[in-house]
């Protein structure tokens, strides 16, 4: 025999379904990513100058290209990987012998980050150098900067903003006005 149960009250109700935990406030923050790319690029920059005054420019045009097929979010957490086993290499040395696991990243994310640490220097520069040749691909005006000039392209251009927590990045663009809309149809 099946014995139905009838809710009395509100209370019985929520009481028999599991508690709703409220979103933390970090989950739905938004990531810069020109903001970091400019910072990684320029640790990058300095890290590699006597590595790319030698190097040729179309040196490991394979590894390159395979960068170029990265999404946004994806080129940034492989920018944010090697910037910070870059940044343990020349803080803590031995101290750390890879980076540690954080609890926010997927297991094999965290098992990329520590093998890292196994890459010999040179191998380390070439990984260095292809994701510096990226960030300058995506990021044009960051050469310009860097060489003290003013970049050619308006500010706006290569806004790249990714709200964490959603499935898909969200590319910011200046939307045409109304008029620009109807001239174009």
């Amino acid at each position: 025999m099946i014995k139905n149960h009838v809710f009395n009250t509100n209370q019985d109700l929520m009481m028999a379904q599991p508690p709703l935990r409220p979103m933390a406030s970090s989950t739905f923050s938004k990531i810069d990513y020109r903001l970091v790319a400019r910072t990684h690029f320029d640790e990058f920059d300095h890290y590699l100058a006597a590595y790319l005054a030698r190097e040729a420019p179309s040196s490991r045009p394979t590894a390159r290209q395979k960068l170029t097929r990265l999404t946004v979010p994806q080129c940034y957490e492989l920018s944010t990987d090697v910037y910070d086993e870059l940044i343990r290499r020349k803080t803590e040395g031995k101290a750390a012998p890879f980076l540690p696991v954080r609890m926010e990243f997927h297991p094999k994310r965290n098992q990329a980050r520590q093998k890292l640490a196994t890459l010999p220097t040179s191998r380390f520069q070439d990984l260095c150098g292809d994701v510096h040749f990226e960030l300058a691909r995506r990021y044009p005006e960051f050469n310009w900067e860097s060489s003290g000039r003013t970049s050619p392209t308006p500010s706006w251009a290569s806004e790249d903003t990714y709200v964490a927590g959603m499935a898909h990045p969200t590319r910011l663009r200046r939307q045409p006005s109304q008029d620009t809309i109807t001239t174009l149809v």
